[in-house]
């Protein structure tokens, strides 16, 4: 609507003037979003840390806590995380089973003796 008012329209000085202003406040507000977008962007990526080298037989703690159910099915029989053993990987995915029994050998290969 703003935009609309052309020069042959009769409009007052004041309202063109303000339309001016709030067209560039809006540009203003804008381009400081996407600066802000940016600085945060930066900052993020500095703490972040390169990703664990994961083979094949390796023990991870896989959280399940944000994990999307099929429907029907019932939380309470979804696993709930735990140690999960790596089986297989293809391309930039992990295929998983769960671990019930560990030995402290995997954890503490030193105490061996």
């Amino acid at each position: 609507m703003i935009r609309e008012i052309c020069n042959d329209e009769v409009v007052l000085q004041g309202i063109k003037a303000f339309a001016a202003s709030a067209l560039q406040n809006l540009a203003d507000a804008h381009d400081t979003i996407i600066e802000a977008r940016t600085v945060q962007m930066h900052v993020a990526n500095k703490l972040r840390k390169e990703e664990p080298r994961i083979s094949i037989g390796d023990l991870i703690y896989l959280s399940t806590k944000n994990l999307s159910l099929p429907k029907g099915r019932a939380c309470k029989l979804c696993p709930n995380g735990g140690r999960w053993a790596v089986v297989l990987i293809p391309k930039k995915s992990y295929i998983v089973k769960k671990c019930r029994f560990i030995s402290l050998t995997t954890y503490l290969p030193a105490m061996q003796q």
